[in-house]
């Protein structure tokens, strides 16, 4: 799928070298992201949150993680615009998938989801930590919408994107929609929509 979707390359065809090259560099990244930081969100949440809120950009998604259910990616290896992913974010609603960008990086990333003109949202693990700097610029700038308690069968495991092993796992935090103050026209930004509504879609599924 991946070779298709970036390459305009049939599937049944061998693989360029550049794309084998490409795919490589992408798979050691998000083997290092998986060891750090990273959140593998299951694609049956991010498919609900799509459905509920309209996003079409997934920011924080890897070409190696790539996931179906959304038009566009932005992913947190730059490299990986030449594995299909978007260099710039384009004016479509947007789900900012903070967990899978770096501590360091998140601020920056959270500023420039704040000015998406198009709307954006947020998913985050909420780890208890008041003092989490992501967590105060989330309070300042941003409503929460929606949250699932400790053990919502939301996650897949670690290495399911190498052996696609899709089955869902217990979260153990909090896991938390929030929705940035960025879009003043509903027509652009999809439908108006309660915490109340949000909440019910998402629990559903939890």
């Amino acid at each position: 799928m991946l070779l298709a979707t970036c390459c305009d390359q049939e599937e049944n065809r061998a693989p360029t070298e550049h794309f084998l090259v490409q795919l490589s560099g992408s798979s050691r990244a998000q083997q290092d992201a998986d060891r750090q930081h990273h959140v593998h969100w299951s694609r049956h949440l991010l498919a609900s949150i799509r459905q509920v809120t309209g996003v079409e950009l997934l920011i924080g998604a890897s070409a190696v993680a790539f996931n179906p259910h959304f038009q566009h990616f932005v992913s947190p290896y730059p490299p990986d615009v030449y594995l299909g992913a978007t260099a710039d974010w384009p004016p479509v609603p947007a789900l900012l998938v903070l967990d899978s960008f770096a501590p360091p990086l998140r601020s920056q990333v959270l500023a420039q989801a704040a000015t998406h003109d198009s709307g954006a949202w947020v998913l985050w693990q909420h780890k208890n930590n008041p003092d989490d700097p992501s967590l105060a610029i989330l309070r300042r700038t941003a409503r929460l919408y929606a949250e699932l308690p400790k053990k919502s069968m939301v996650l897949h495991s670690q290495e399911c994107w190498e052996t696609a092993a899709w089955d869902v796992e217990p979260s153990r935090f909090i896991t938390q929609l929030w929705r940035l103050g960025t879009c003043p026209d509903s027509l652009r930004c999809g439908p108006e929509l309660s915490p109340e509504l949000v909440q019910q879609h998402l629990g559903r599924g939890g």
